[in-house]
C-alpha cells in the first residue's frame, strides 16, 4: 500500500488528523534531505507550484526577505526589509485584478532584492524601486514569473552560510 492508497481509503475526515499527516511527511522529507537534497528541493518546487503556481506567497515571500542582506560601506550588515508590501505593490502600476494580486508577493521580493543589491550604488529609493520595476515586470522577458523563476532556487534549496 502507497501513500496515496492509505490517504484515498481514510475512514475519517478529521481535519487535525491530516494536519499530523503533514507534519509526519515534513519530518520525513526533512531526514531524506540529508542525503538527497537535490531530488527533495525538487520535489517541494513542483509540490509549491501544483498549490500556488509560479508566483510567490506571503510566507515564501517573508522567508526570502528575510535572508536577504547586504553590507554598509563601513561593514554594517543590513538584513531584512527594506520595502514594505504598499511601497513594492506599486511596482505593479498597470497591471489590472488578479495579475496583480497574484503578483504582489513577487513585487515585494523584487523590490526588496533591488533594494539590498542596489544599496551602495547612490541610487535613491525612488530610482532603486524604478529600476526595479523596469527589471522585473516591464522588459521584454516579463511572463510573468520573472521573480518567481529568479529567487525559487533560493527557496527551495538549503544554502549553508559561510
Amino acid at each position: 500500500m502507497d501513500y496515496k492508497e492509505i490517504v484515498k481509503s481514510s475512514l475519517h475526515d478529521d481535519e487535525n488528523e491530516m494536519w499530523k499527516s503533514v507534519d509526519r511527511i515534513n519530518g520525513f522529507l526533512e531526514h531524506l534531505k540529508e542525503r538527497h537534497t537535490e531530488e527533495v528541493a525538487r520535489f517541494l518546487k513542483e509540490e509549491y507550484e501544483a498549490l500556488n503556481g509560479k508566483h510567490l506567497n506571503e510566507a515564501a515571500a517573508k522567508s526570502l526577505v528575510s535572508e536577504m542582506y547586504h553590507r554598509t560601506d563601513n561593514g554594517e550588515v543590513i538584513k531584512g526589509e527594506m520595502v514594505y508590501l504598499d511601497e513594492a505593490v506599486q511596482l505593479l502600476a498597470g497591471m489590472e485584478g488578479e495579475d496583480a494580486k497574484k503578483c504582489q508577493w513577487d513585487a515585494y521580493v523584487g523590490a526588496n532584492g533591488f533594494a539590498h543589491d542596489l544599496a551602495n550604488s547612490g541610487l535613491s529609493e525612488s530610482d532603486i524601486l524604478k529600476a526595479a520595476k523596469q527589471f522585473w515586470f516591464h522588459d521584454d522577458d516579463f511572463a510573468g514569473d520573472k521573480v518567481y523563476w529568479y529567487y525559487s532556487d533560493m527557496l527551495f534549496k538549503n544554502r549553508k552560510e559561510e
